[in-house]
């Protein structure tokens, strides 16, 4: 018998020994578990990060990836960004980051840099209040104001200027703001919009440590995939990997590690 036979035995015997375990109705539920590699849509019920669900050991997997490829302190500041919008950026930095958090020797700030579409505010159910885009157009505001998320993981609103504040990203008070965040923190992960859609996620991306690309493996072409990271790294940035996210499995995730 071939390897892939046997693979397929064991898992079924697995997967009965499974039902035996459970109560009568509830097989249905087994069959339709979320897949490990596909990213929940995005909703506020996800925070905080449950520990054993599938969801949780992608992103603790994700986490030890970059993390064991670039020392901490070299990587501190990090873009999260995709092709377009919907394919999945804010649920994997919010998540990323809440992984981050877990470790409670760990500083983590999360931003939503998205100033035209911000949406972190109403994942961690808060208020639009001021935030980056004030920081960055008020001379007078000399340190950026942050939200408590637990003790060790703090969140940064995108503020209430909108996209009057898109140019502010070039400017030195940005730097500023990178600097302060930086010592601040032992992590920064910072959401941004699409880069296609909009200029100042190149600008974020060339002044920070590293960029995680996001893509949508039912959505986003080989085209669009090269054509985003080309675009990121002519503005200097730093590609840590990419995520694929959305991916979709035609039989069960455990029934895959026994091929």
């Amino acid at each position: 018998m071939g390897k892939t036979y046997q693979a397929l035995q064991r898992a079924e015997k697995e997967y009965q020994k499974r039902l035996q375990g459970l109560t009568p109705g509830t097989e249905e539920k087994v069959l339709q578990q979320p897949r490990a590699d596909a990213l929940p849509p995005y909703k506020t019920e996800l925070l905080p990060i449950q520990t054993g669900n599938g969801f949780s050991e992608q992103y603790e997997s994700l986490k030890s990836n970059i993390l064991s490829r670039f020392p901490a302190d070299k990587i501190k500041t990090m873009v999260f960004t995709s092709a377009s919008y919907g394919d999945g950026t804010s649920t994997t930095a919010v998540n990323f980051a809440s992984a981050l958090a877990r470790d409670p020797w760990r500083s983590v700030l999360i931003v939503d840099a998205d100033i035209r579409r911000p949406c972190l505010h109403k994942v961690f159910n808060l208020e639009l209040t001021h935030g980056l885009s004030d920081f960055l157009s008020d001379a007078n505001i000399k340190e950026p104001e942050h939200n408590k998320i637990g003790s060790n993981f703090y969140f940064q609103t995108s503020g209430l200027l909108g996209a009057r504040a898109v140019g502010l990203f070039e400017s030195s008070k940005f730097d500023n703001f990178l600097k302060i965040v930086s010592n601040r923190f032992d992590h920064v992960i910072i959401d941004c919009p699409p880069v296609s859609a909009f200029p100042e996620t190149r600008v974020i991306a060339g002044k920070v440590k590293g960029v995680v690309l996001v893509i949508n493996s039912g959505k986003t072409k080989n085209r669009a995939a090269l054509r985003v990271t080309k675009d990121l790294q002519e503005a200097g940035a730093s590609i840590l990997g990419a995520v694929l996210n959305k991916r979709k499995f035609f039989i069960p995730n455990w029934l895959y590690k026994k091929l």
